[in-house]
């Protein structure tokens, strides 16, 4: 499948193993678990970096202001 191109199909049960370019696609209910993911962006934004902002926001309610 190397060089493959897909449009407007149902990837639902998919499994894809070393390596995967993605766009404009639905990816709602997706889950991405146990991956390297050195270099992946989402919309440009490195993961590594999104994923520090994450982990970095303040925990717990929002306090009164």
């Amino acid at each position: 499948m190397c060089g493959s191109s897909f449009a407007d199909i149902n990837m639902s049960g998919w499994r894809v193993e070393d390596g995967l370019r993605l766009s404009k696609a639905n990816l709602a209910g997706a889950t991405i678990a146990g991956c390297r993911y050195d270099g992946m962006t989402v919309d440009g934004i490195l993961l590594s970096d999104l994923l520090d902002a994450y982990h970095a926001r303040p925990k717990g309610p929002p306090e009164a202001g």
